[in-house]
């Protein structure tokens, strides 16, 4: 396996394959930043580019598309408070920060985790899979119970005091994921008769619908900018500076 990844690291090193990966980067992050377009789109759009290209060029023209979607995504999610896939809980702080005027530290705060977090996790996945795939291997339908059950207990333990509301929150989301066909039995089930639904409900669909139309309609009425705050009232920034404030590390006052 060593061997392997050292032949896999030394292919993409390649000027040609990283010239490959490089060209896909922006895309990944415009994609990224559209809500609901996502990396499955991205793979449809690209893919027929890869026609005629070698396996290792490739693939390295798919990743480099698909592997910074998820660095896109916290760009709306702190701007609009529109939430997609993973950068949802991006919303709970940077969506505030964008409304004290603080959207640069936010998104620098999201992009640099996302960097750092993607390293470090594609590290931990190489050094793991030897320990995990017998793992993996032996999950079955008792197990995957369990993580469902497990899932949805965590979810009334982020509800807080109103453990039902958790609990039914989670219970509907499972309720939609019933809808289409079983992949285990090929049945569809709720469908009824719509051939839309024979693939399911789409997760991002649902959380544009109800987060995204909403911020859009509430920020068209308000009007102006995002920010509440201005700069220049913030204490400690330069504009504050020039009008007297000071930063709390700079006075002689205790902390």
């Amino acid at each position: 396996m060593i061997e392997a990844l050292w032949n896999g690291l030394l292919i993409t090193l390649q000027w040609k394959t990283f010239l490959m990966m490089m060209i896909t980067i922006p895309i990944g992050l415009i994609l990224g930043i559209l809500p609901g377009i996502g990396g499955k789109v991205g793979l449809a759009i690209l893919i027929p580019f890869c026609f005629g290209m070698k396996p290792e060029m490739a693939f390295a023209f798919l990743l480099g598309m698909h592997a910074v979607v998820h660095t896109g995504s916290p760009i709306p999610a702190i701007l609009f408070n529109t939430p997609d896939g993973p950068a949802a809980a991006t919303c709970i702080d940077g969506y505030p920060m964008a409304q004290k005027g603080e959207a640069g530290r936010a998104m620098g705060a999201a992009l640099a985790a996302s960097g750092v977090g993607g390293v470090v996790g594609a590290i931990c996945m190489a050094l793991t899979i030897p320990v995990v795939r017998p793992l993996v291997l032996a999950f079955g339908p008792p197990e995957f119970f369990m993580m469902t059950i497990v899932g949805l207990t965590f979810i009334s333990i982020m509800a807080g005091d109103s453990l039902i509301k958790g609990f039914m929150a989670g219970g509907m989301g499972m309720i939609i994921s019933f809808v289409g066909m079983d992949p285990q039995t090929g049945v569809v089930r709720y469908a009824f008769n719509q051939l839309y639904l024979f693939d399911g409900i789409n997760i991002v669909t649902i959380v544009i619908g109800i987060f995204a139309m909403a911020e859009v309609i509430d920020m068209g009425i308000q009007g102006g900018s995002i920010a509440h705050t201005r700069p220049e009232d913030v204490k400690g920034s330069e504009c504050g500076r020039d009008q007297g404030y000071l930063h709390p590390l700079e006075t002689d006052a205790p902390l």
